[in-house]
């Protein structure tokens, strides 16, 4: 019923976020989200927390979603707004790929990243087929998830 997930550290600096404690490079310094919005939607409450600081910490705003159908009603509220939509598959009430053809008919050119653990590529290659971003499979490391969103956001 549970899954983990292996945890990338990181310590906050009086110079940002550091992805090894001490170090003086740091690729995450680089990055500026220009306050873009990013509507997570997974129903694990970790990977929501998690997204959310750090996408604010490198200047996103995120908007959270519970659940598919949390995340279709988050979505038409503000449905011209978000910059990009990460989508869990394996959610309750709604699951995502019922989420992603639901976003994707109130507005067709939406970003969409799916982001889960779950593996049936059928499904997952019928949505990027229909426009989704692309898959990051769970889990996933801060380094992989940035050079994602950097390709299709210009961040």
């Amino acid at each position: 019923m549970y899954q983990t997930y292996p945890v990338e550290v990181l310590s906050i600096s009086d110079k940002g976020i550091d992805s090894k404690p001490g170090s003086s490079s740091n690729w995450m310094s680089q990055i500026d989200g220009g306050g873009r919005k990013i509507l997570v939607v997974d129903d694990e409450f970790l990977i929501r927390h998690m997204l959310t600081d750090i996408f604010t910490s490198v200047n996103f705003q995120v908007i959270t979603a519970v659940d598919g159908m949390d995340g279709v009603n988050r979505f038409q509220e503000q449905k011209d707004q978000f910059d990009l939509v990460i989508l869990d598959m394996v959610m309750p009430v709604m699951d995502g790929e019922q989420a992603f053809y639901k976003i994707r008919q109130i507005n067709p050119s939406q970003k969409i990243l799916i982001c889960s653990g779950y593996n049936n590529l059928d499904d997952v290659g019928a949505m990027i087929e229909s426009g989704a971003l692309g898959l990051l499979p769970k889990p996933f490391n801060l380094r992989e998830l940035f050079e994602m969103i950097s390709t299709h956001l210009n961040t």
